[in-house]
């Protein structure tokens, strides 16, 4: 009994041994997910081994047909045939539109005070992230591991202080922006940044997306709050929640909420021009 026990404990200490050991994450354009471990990044290919057979064959594989690389230490490469994929066209000082060379979409920006954002939601398909009845408003809903790298080369997911700053640029009171809940200083700031309103930003009452159903391979979607709120990730977790990240909460109202919520969870981005 006591070696039966042993070797258990052994079995289970290897296993968890494992699966703690960082790894690198390969998204391929299809869609599809390798946990690897990354040998050499050459010119034209990438060289890894499999996470779940580390002492096994090497494999390679063509850089054209990767979308990205979630290295184990936190970086991120992008792996596209241009240099650059912000070209900025038709520009005013204060707006205009660029082209996301991933995909070749084209979307409308606006600078607002000192920040530049998008001003539509974000279409990219990064493999996992549905979108319901067509991309062309409300974008993709992506998990909050997905929206961290869900935009443009050259812009990111806005942090809780971005999104403060913008909330005072249009007129809230500085000590209301950074308090959890409802805030806002009189008349509002909701509808200055919802659609139509003056700052340009037109942010859609989108809802947000639930997996129907328990498929891995053919996940079902549906819309809540669909036309009646608006949800949107930052960049920013919350300290005391480990699994929880903060967003902006909107409906019609004049204030703006700020909260915590699972990570897990499926919402629209917009994202903002790096300095």
């Amino acid at each position: 009994m006591k070696i039966y026990i042993t070797f258990f404990q052994t079995i289970i200490i290897l296993t968890f041994s494992l699966f703690c050991q960082a790894q690198d994450l390969i998204r391929l354009k299809t869609g599809k997910e390798t946990k690897a471990i990354i040998r050499k990044v050459g010119i034209n290919t990438v060289e890894y081994v499999r996470f779940d057979n580390q002492d096994g064959p090497v494999y390679e594989i063509l850089k054209k047909d990767i979308l990205i690389i979630k290295y184990k230490n936190g970086t991120v490469d992008y792996f596209e045939n241009n240099n650059s994929n912000i070209n900025i066209m038709n520009a005013s000082p204060n707006k205009g539109v660029f082209v996301d060379t991933r995909d070749s979409t084209n979307y409308k920006w606006v600078k607002i005070g000192k920040q530049v954002w998008i001003a539509e939601n974000v279409k990219f398909n990064d493999g996992t992230s549905p979108c319901i009845n067509g991309c062309e408003k409300c974008g993709r809903y992506y998990n909050y591991n997905d929206a961290l790298y869900a935009c443009p080369q050259g812009w990111h997911l806005p942090s809780d202080m971005d999104w403060m700053i913008l909330e005072i640029e249009v007129g809230m009171n500085e000590s209301k922006a950074s308090k959890f809940g409802w805030r806002g200083t009189h008349p509002g700031q909701a509808y200055d940044i919802l659609l139509n309103g003056s700052s340009g930003l037109n942010l859609r009452m989108c809802g947000y997306v639930f997996q129907k159903n328990f498929s891995m391979k053919d996940p079902k979607y549906s819309h809540n709050f669909y036309g009646k709120q608006a949800f949107y990730w930052t960049s920013t977790e919350d300290d005391f929640y480990g699994s929880n990240a903060i967003i902006r909460h909107l409906k019609d109202r004049a204030s703006i909420e700020k909260k915590s919520v699972p990570k897990k969870t499926r919402y629209p981005i917009r994202c903002i021009k790096d300095d």
